[in-house]
């Protein structure tokens, strides 16, 4: 009897070890994605083999912590493998791509925006929480090695033996410009990916000092109200300004006081880069070096005489984002945020009525600057559900938007339709609130957005949208530009527009609104800033948007021509097999003249 409990407990011991290895393997295979096709890849033997070299140290490393015996350790490095799994495993299942370097590090500027991502990639987020779960089990569950060493020795393992592997990483990506962990083992990556930017910001050295205005306003005519709209999340080839039959933009009415830029290049394809970069007046020859030095847009307001006020129509309870900090933040006179309480399918329309009240009441020279709410995802509660114009819709759960691992066209005819619905809602709704009877006589509104929008015409995998690092889709970089104002200065504008049709990048508006606060455009060019105004003559082939701004190692930015994301979006709009591309339900298709006559879409 003795001898057949002791067989029985070794039984049930082997059957545990073996669920034990069976689940780590799952845990490290599933979440593992792509890493034999990276393999294939690589281009000689050497790399191959150092390259199995660091998934077997992973792999050793993974398995010591899974039979550490000491508790504390054991459960530590649980939760660095749980989060760094899930961080690359979520953004593999959204986006089809590696977690990157740059892509991490454009995440850590976007955590107050975690509920957005929440509320739409929620099945792509349970799905890998459910795999770092199987991880969490797997690496706490008995059995576990013995205490072979003494005190001293197990703490020192505890600590160095799973290093080697973030350790080998980190030198990969130093040896790299900060590339080459792609097909490494997740459950090591983010670590390395963090220990690199400390790494980077210790040996940066101090900022450097930030320089102040050098040149003085000279133009006497100038507007009363200079105000800058960046929209967020709107691709400009959608919107009727810019096709035939597009997404009701509220504009078309007002032609009469617009000069349309059309489509052009926006700075980045993420909004901190490209808010960050506009504000800060970046070029494209030293983006980083003039983004940590260049005077803000609010000093040279300030220095023509104009009172700055900021309109956050995204962020509440002073809370800043885009790169903004205390330090510019000290030189806006008005500060203006909406309540928590109010809805997304609210807050553009808040954001008109303010603006409109400033221009309105204005008793001094004032230079605004406007973030939308915009069509940032999730998509589904940034409209009225009545004005629901393009089915069908994503579906809202418990969890938040319905969007499945498999891209099946009718969940891509879904992901489209809430996306132009949310368009004609925060872009026509917000300026037929704006600008119903405003006097723009003495006020120029210069409107843009901060990135385009991936749809996936082209079929590309996954629900990415924007932000993305590598094979970057040329419509996260497409933007409208239009000039609102009744002033003189249209004239101009609308010269330059037609002049330069296809050739304008938002690198271009900054000079052209330092000249709108009454700077001389030679003192602007030899000063302020590196790139020419919209009405200079433009240079072809110069509408890029760059999909790495944050480089390293001197490593120059990403650039990305928007003009195959132009091509590749007609293509699939005018296919046959395609669903007619802006044909809404009872509305856009029969009433666009309506539109263009009235300036009043489907249901106004």
């Amino acid at each position: 009897m003795k001898r057949l409990g002791i067989l029985r407990r070794l039984g049930a011991r082997s059957l545990t070890l073996s669920v034990k290895l069976l689940l780590l393997l799952v845990f490290v295979m599933v979440s593992n994605h792509g890493a034999w096709e990276r393999l294939g890849k690589l281009s000689s033997p050497a790399k191959g083999l150092a390259f199995l070299a660091l998934w077997g140290v992973s792999v050793v490393a993974v398995f010591f912590i899974a039979f550490m015996p000491q508790r504390f350790w054991r459960y530590l490095w649980t939760a660095v493998l749980a989060v760094s799994s899930m961080a690359a495993l979520s953004y593999w299942l959204i986006t089809r791509e590696f977690l990157r370097l740059a892509d991490v590090e454009q995440l850590l500027e976007l955590l107050a925006f975690t509920g957005n991502v929440v509320g739409f990639y929620a099945v792509q987020l349970l799905t890998a929480a459910g795999v770092c779960a199987i991880g969490i089990a797997a690496l706490n569950m008995p059995p576990f090695r013995p205490a072979v060493l003494a005190p001293c020795g197990r703490r020192l393992a505890a600590v160095v033996l799973p290093f080697m592997p973030i350790a080998a990483i980190v030198g990969v990506l130093l040896s790299h410009g900060g590339e080459g962990a792609d097909g490494l083992p997740v459950q090591f990556t983010s670590p390395a990916f963090l220990a690199v930017l400390g790494v980077e910001r210790v040996f940066s050295g101090p900022a450097p000092k930030r320089k102040e205005v050098a040149i003085a306003p000279t133009v006497e005519a100038r507007p009363r109200n200079v105000v800058v709209i960046m929209d967020e999340s709107v691709r400009g080839d959608l919107l009727d300004l810019n096709r035939p039959g597009g997404v009701y933009s509220g504009l078309l009415v007002h032609s009469a006081a617009v000069a349309n830029f059309g489509i052009v290049s926006s700075i980045a394809n993420c909004s901190a880069a490209s808010n960050a970069a506009f504000r800060y007046g970046v070029g494209r020859r030293s983006p980083l070096a003039e983004l940590k030095t260049n005077p803000s847009i609010w000093q040279y307001a300030k220095k023509a005489a104009y009172r700055t006020i900021y309109v956050d129509g995204q962020r509440f309870n002073g809370d800043l984002h885009n790169l903004m900090t205390q330090e510019e933040r000290a030189q806006i006179d008005e500060h203006i945020q909406l309540s928590s309480a109010t809805p997304p399918r609210e807050r553009d329309m808040e954001v008109a009525r303010r603006l409109r009240r400033i221009i309105e009441n204005s008793q001094q020279p004032t230079f605004v600057y406007v973030n939308k709410m915009g069509a940032h995802f999730p998509y589904e509660g940034k409209y009225p559900p009545e004005r629901t114009l393009f089915k069908p819709v994503l579906k809202q759960t418990a969890l938040g938007e319905n969007l499945p691992q498999s891209a099946d066209p009718a969940t891509r005819t879904a992901f489209r339709d809430s996306y132009l619905n949310t368009l004609a809602w925060n872009v026509g709704n917000f300026f037929d609130t704006l600008l119903a009877d405003l006097d723009l006589s003495d006020t120029v509104i210069v409107y843009m957005s901060d990135h385009g929008q991936n749809l996936h015409e082209d079929g590309s995998p996954g629900y990415g949208t924007h932000c993305s690092t590598h094979n970057s889709s040329p419509t996260e970089g497409i933007v409208p530009l239009v000039v609102l104002t009744q002033a003189p200065v249209l004239a101009t504008m609308r010269e330059a527009a037609k002049k330069n049709r296809g050739r304008v990048s938002q690198f271009n508006v900054f000079p052209s609104v330092l000249a709108l606060l009454g700077y001389a455009p030679a003192d602007i060019a030899r000063s302020a800033s590196s790139e020419p105004p919209l009405d200079a003559d433009l240079a072809p082939g110069r509408q890029q948007f760059a999909s790495i701004f944050f480089v390293r190692f001197g490593r120059p930015p990403a650039w990305h021509s928007i003009y195959r994301g132009i091509e590749t979006a007609a293509r699939s709009n005018s296919s046959e097999s395609a669903p007619p591309p802006f044909t809404a339900v009872g509305c856009m298709g029969a009433l666009q003249p309506e539109v263009t006559a009235t300036g009043r879409g489907c249901g106004r």
